[in-house]
């Protein structure tokens, strides 16, 4: 998998961890961004747990979404990427977001 790839997928998994509840939809689409086939049985839990907030859950569940993840993504290490991909005003203040929004602008 391209670096752009994994990018896209841990910034999809920070967007639904900000939300505060299990999208099926964007793990969905990561899914196929990856071109994995969901065979683990996590990916039937999550999906049933579609669309609940994670303060609704018990604790000890709403723990274990980023190790389900990781299994339904055969392995990607879902958590360390959401760390790695720090959104550009985390990670280098906003220069990375202006320059996009310059090139819009002009």
């Amino acid at each position: 998998m391209d670096e752009t790839t994994r990018l896209v997928i841990a910034t999809a998994m920070r967007s639904m961890f900000s939300k505060g509840w299990v999208d099926i939809c964007a793990i969905d689409k990561c899914l196929q961004l990856a071109k994995i086939i969901p065979i683990a049985p996590e990916y039937r839990q999550l999906h049933a747990l579609h669309c609940i907030h994670f303060e609704a859950m018990p604790r000890e569940l709403a723990e274990r979404i980023p190790e389900m993840l990781t299994q339904v993504f055969d392995g990607l290490p879902i958590e360390s990427m959401m760390g790695a991909a720090a959104p550009a005003l985390e990670a280098n203040g906003n220069s990375t977001i202006k320059k996009l929004l310059g090139r819009i602008g002009g």
